[in-house]
């Protein structure tokens, strides 16, 4: 099974090998028995099920290709579980691990320490968006609660992302592409006439850390049922709080209007609709917003959801999407030539919501106590929230570079948006 890299892909991929790693971490917490051969039989039959998360990436004449051979097993690390927060330095650990060229795209660790478990699963995240990661632990629990349970493939999706013909097809988006086209013939024939080496970009300091917190079930379900109740999202209502968090802080752009960028899931909106393929299949959207203190919380909120939903239902979202289907790959070659050039981040945070996840609360005899991430290395001095929910209770990564955030600052902020959603409820 081969599939070729979609164009963004092609372009994080090369990013990631010439700049940074830019992994992400989903990590599962159980409770149950099982020993190391269960859970390596159990991990073939995730491979069997989802053969693009355990593909290399081959290089054809300048093109890119995840191609997948069959028996190929993802790495494993199994490590004694002493105290219940190994899993945040072991996460931490594996944020910094660049993959190598050879390596697939998915690695596992597990915690144990008698009937306790901790599952973390590292993604490259050229390879895969959060919800892929989802899907494998997902199968990951079932194959492990019944080992009778045979695989069946479920990576189906070959082509590239689709929109409707007439998107694709419009002046909005053959103008622009013709544009973008144009300057990167101009300026890959320029370094061919002045030729010089690409520079290579300052190596980021600092290590990632990862502060983690969480919402008990009962405030989980306040937590949903009061956004519901204002009309906006659980997003919205996350955002918000994080927002007013970085603002009482004082971190990020001056002044309390706030900016935060988020994923917006795709699959839904190609053509056809993906399934539960393990792949990319992604866009960003940022969004500001006012966030003074005398402004009520559920008010900031519902600003946000209307800005949120005109966005997603705009038509520049499907354009842009067609548009990415149309970027030369040398495109990347001036990208790094110019990265010291590039603007820096114009948020304050990221946050990347996987909502309520499709995970067993039960399988078997294993109980899924909470899901942590996805935790995401961000560029340079970029902070990441990954917020998930799982087994009713909502949970908070919050990833930083120790050069560019002190921990004790993360608390703060963390506990700041904690203390703002349950003041909400």
């Amino acid at each position: 099974m081969r599939r070729e890299l979609h164009p963004m892909q092609f372009m994080l991929w090369h990013f990631i090998e010439a700049y940074q790693p830019v992994n992400f971490v989903l990590t599962a917490h159980l409770n149950g028995e099982f020993d190391p051969e269960m859970l390596r039989s159990a991990l073939r039959k995730v491979a069997q099920a989802h053969p693009m998360s355990v593909a290399r990436v081959e290089n054809q004449n300048g093109r890119l290709f995840f191609v997948a051979d069959q028996g190929t097993e993802y790495p494993l690390r199994l490590v004694a579980r002493r105290t219940a927060h190994d899993w945040i330095r072991e996460t931490e650990a594996e944020m910094g691990n660049r993959f190598g060229v050879d390596d697939t795209p998915v690695r596992f660790v597990c915690l144990q320490s008698g009937e306790v478990a901790d599952l973390i699963l590292t993604c490259h995240h050229a390879a895969a968006d959060g919800l892929s990661a989802v899907y494998l632990m997902g199968d990951l629990i079932r194959f492990l609660a019944d080992p009778k349970l045979e695989a069946s493939c479920a990576d189906v999706y070959m082509a590239r992302s689709r929109v409707p013909d007439r998107i694709a097809n419009s002046l909005a988006v053959r103008i622009p592409a013709s544009i973008v086209r144009a300057a990167v013939k101009a300026a890959t024939l320029y370094y061919r006439i002045r030729p010089s080496e690409i520079p290579s970009p300052a190596t980021p300091k600092g290590a990632f850390c990862l502060e983690p917190w969480s919402l008990t079930r009962e405030e989980t379900t306040k937590l949903i049922g009061r956004a519901r109740q204002e009309a906006t999202s659980v997003q919205a209502a996350v955002c918000t709080a994080f927002l007013r968090a970085y603002a009482h802080a004082g971190i990020g752009r001056k002044g309390t209007k706030k900016a935060v960028s988020m994923p917006v899931n795709l699959r839904s909106r190609l053509t056809p609709p993906v399934g539960r393929d393990f792949g990319f299949f992604l866009s960003l959207m940022q969004l500001s917003v006012d966030c003074c203190p005398t402004l009520p919380f559920w008010q900031i909120a519902r600003t946000l959801k209307t800005e949120m939903v005109r966005r997603l239902e705009s038509p520049s979202l499907q354009r842009r999407m067609a548009l990415t289907d149309r970027l030369p790959p040398e495109l990347i070659d001036v990208v790094l030539r110019n990265m010291h050039r590039m603007p820096k981040s114009k948020h304050d945070v990221s946050i990347t919501n996987l909502g309520a996840l499709d995970l067993p609360e039960r399988a078997g005899p294993l109980s899924l106590q909470s899901v942590y991430g996805p935790a995401v290395n961000g560029v340079e001095e970029e902070q990441v929230v990954g917020v998930s929910t799982a087994a009713g209770v909502m949970t908070f990564s919050l990833v930083f570079r120790d050069s560019f955030m002190e921990r004790q600052v993360a608390v703060r902020i963390g506990e700041t948006a904690l203390r703002e959603l349950r003041d909400a409820c």
